[in-house]
This record gives C-alpha cells, sequence and structure tokens, in this order.
C-alpha cells in the first residue's frame, strides 16, 4: 500500500512557521510522504 502524499504551505510569522514544522515532523512519524511541490501533492 502507498503512503498518503500531502502538500504544505505555510504563510505568515515566524511562529506560524514553527507550528508548520511540528506539523509536518508529526505527518512523517505516521507514514505520510511530504510533496516537495504544490503539483506534486
Amino acid at each position: 500500500m502507498q503512503s498518503a502524499t500531502v502538500g504544505f504551505v505555510s504563510l505568515g510569522c515566524p511562529k506560524n512557521l514553527v507550528d508548520s514544522e511540528r506539523i509536518l515532523t508529526q505527518l512523517r512519524a505516521e507514514g505520510y510522504r511530504i510533496a516537495a511541490s504544490y503539483e506534486a501533492a
């Protein structure tokens, strides 16, 4: 079975970027693949 792929765009202040990184880390830990571009998601 293939892993789900997600795309993520973070806009805003540095706090938002920190939150985005935490979310991405959790998604990776749960087996999601993170797309490098909008088109790849």
